[in-house]
């Protein structure tokens, strides 16, 4: 709702129950590993790769009232928490987030 860090204890145990729930509805492949307790992506990637990225920032019109808010750039550790920080503190609202890398 504020955009701010979730530190409720019964929020944060939604929001885990929520993933794990949605981790065995739609791949229930993984069903295995979470009963088994598995850690996913605790180990850091072996080889670090050289991505040399420029960041480019789209904004366009998306209806009447709202728009689209694009941005391409080479992912690191903290950059969606920084994304979010810079979003908040501009006061923008949003509506819907998607996140994708590669």
């Amino acid at each position: 709702d504020t955009g701010r860090k979730v530190e409720d204890p019964e929020l944060l145990e939604a929001i885990r129950l929520t993933i794990i729930n949605n981790l065995i509805q739609y791949h229930p492949e993984s069903s295995s590993q979470l009963a088994m307790g598995a850690a996913f992506g605790l180990l850091p990637p072996k080889e670090q790769v050289d991505v040399d990225i420029a960041t480019h920032i789209n904004i366009s019109a998306d209806g009447p009232d709202r728009s689209l808010f694009y941005v391409e750039t080479a992912d690191r550790p903290g950059l969606l928490v920084d994304l979010v920080k810079s979003i908040t503190d501009i006061d923008i609202a949003v509506e819907s987030g998607e996140f994708d890398t590669e």
